[in-house]
């Protein structure tokens, strides 16, 4: 039997994806105008060198890939958002059985995405407990604002496990339409950030 075609995109679709980008930006930190803020401090002030000495000796290319690097960390609030009301939007009338909607590649990226930075979360929380219990064992106390690459570190993984699963499993039924098409490069989009993030700490590291 063929899969059905989704419905077409309408006009509540769209509010969704513009609320869901808003948020995506509401929740960004403010860090990336401190990091630029600390590259014209340094170049203007050579004694910036007694407290960012790793970033004054740094070539301009890992300068720039660290740039790219928070770029992209910004980012990934409002693809996160897209990720999830992609996912809403799958669940609107009218939807597929559960059966037919488990087989879907973007609606798997959605839920495992959403699944891993639950867990992301969960996992800083637990951390930022920890650390005020027994301060002596973290220097950084506040967690707050390692939820997010600690969801990147574990979203594309599930994301390319999910893939696989329905692959190997004989259960990979993609949609004809926009949603899941959207999906699945919401999904691709995690497997880069991942991809991206490790090339950059062997450069930068290494």
């Amino acid at each position: 039997m063929p899969t059905p075609r989704c419905r077409p995109f309408n006009v509540l679709d769209g509010m969704i994806l513009v609320a869901a980008t808003a948020v995506g930006c509401w929740s960004t930190p403010p860090s990336l105008p401190q990091w630029f803020r600390t590259l014209w401090l340094i170049h203007a002030n050579p004694m910036a060198a007694h407290y960012e000495t790793n970033l004054v000796t740094a070539s301009v290319g890992r300068l720039v890939c660290e740039t790219l690097s928070r770029l992209g960390l910004q980012g990934m609030h409002v693809w996160l958002a897209w990720t999830l009301a992609c996912g809403a939007l799958r669940l609107r009338r009218p939807r597929l059985a559960e059966r037919r909607l488990g087989r879907q590649p973007g609606w798997v990226a959605s839920c495992v995405v959403a699944a891993m930075f639950l867990v992301a979360i969960g996992l800083d929380k637990l951390v930022l407990w920890i650390a005020r219990a027994i301060p002596e064992l973290f220097i950084i106390v506040d967690g707050s604002d390692y939820w997010m690459p600690i969801g990147c570190c574990l979203a594309a993984p599930a994301v390319v496990g999910g893939w696989l699963t329905l692959r190997l499993g004989g259960r990979w039924r993609p949609e004809p339409g926009w949603i899941d098409r959207a999906g699945r490069v919401l999904g691709w989009g995690w497997i880069a950030a991942f991809a991206f993030r490790r090339l950059f700490n062997i450069y930068w590291l290494g």
